[in-house]
């Protein structure tokens, strides 16, 4: 019985985790809130290039996506973020 109440508890976190990792992204600020796909001029994005360059770190976005002809997404930006904070 204690493991049938594990299963269960595990499968509805599980479910719950899909449904609200699939409405977006959530944040402290609205504003930065990242949708699925994200272009340049998205808030976040433009923040992470301040940062970018008042730390002087060059290479974060593809020169494609800084002229606005391709999207990226979540899990791009996810690693973006991450080179920018080593």
């Amino acid at each position: 019985m204690r493991n049938v109440k594990k299963a269960l508890v595990v499968g509805l976190a599980l479910l719950g985790s899909l449904v609200v990792g699939s409405t977006g992204a959530m944040a402290r600020n609205p504003e930065l809130a990242l949708p699925e796909r994200v272009e340049i001029k998205h808030k976040a994005c433009q923040e992470m290039l301040r940062l970018a360059a008042t730390y002087q770190v060059e290479g974060l976005f593809s020169k494609e996506f800084e002229a606005g002809q391709v999207c990226y997404t979540r899990t791009d930006l996810a690693v973006v973020l991450e080179l920018l904070t080593e």
